[in-house]
């Protein structure tokens, strides 16, 4: 279902429509020229678990100047360390999967919000082989100081939504669409 979704909200929007799972990634080749450099992208919290879907306008942008893109999801949640070494591993192993085309390139990371912490946690505990990071948004605040109406609104809300999240994307069902 969010594999068909992500297509069918691409053609509707004017995507290229060429997003493939891979090891649990989500991936973007580009369409046409030399591949420049692969992005390893992590996104925001909730946001981040499509971000196939979520940044796709963006993601889609850099695919189109040569950039292979990947997209790593996670489900949502306070526990980073385990966040980061799980989207590392997705990382890992859709890059293996992939070796035979981005072999000798950049490799760049790019975090949103949370996804910029996942990159910092990443980069303190392995030894990735990055020519680069980009962080957007990037706040190190407590998360009661840095949204507002956060602990009367948002604690709730999340503790509802993330294991609906987590559930979906983790369904095989939805995976074979």
């Amino acid at each position: 279902l969010i594999t068909s979704t992500a297509r069918q909200s691409q053609d509707a929007w004017g995507g290229t429509g060429n997003w493939e799972e891979i090891e649990g990634a989500w991936v973007l080749r580009p369409n046409k020229g030399n591949l420049s450099a692969v992005v390893h992208f992590v996104g925001g919290i909730f946001v981040g678990a499509a971000p196939q879907l979520t940044y796709r306008l963006f993601l889609e942008r850099l695919s189109e100047r040569g950039y292979l893109v990947i997209a790593t999801p996670f489900a949502s949640g306070f526990d980073h360390l385990r966040i980061a070494d799980e989207v590392q591993f997705k990382f890992d192993r859709s890059l293996r999967f992939l070796q035979d085309n981005v072999l000798d390139l950049p490799t760049f990371g790019i975090g949103h919000s949370l996804g910029t912490v996942i990159h910092l946690l990443i980069g303190a505990r392995y030894a990735v082989q990055r020519n680069g990071n980009i962080f957007m948004s990037f706040n190190n605040k407590e998360a009661s100081s840095a949204i507002p109406l956060f602990s009367p609104v948002i604690v709730p809300m999340a503790q509802s939504f993330g294991p609906i999240l987590s559930q979906l994307t983790s369904s095989p069902t939805i995976r074979r669409g």
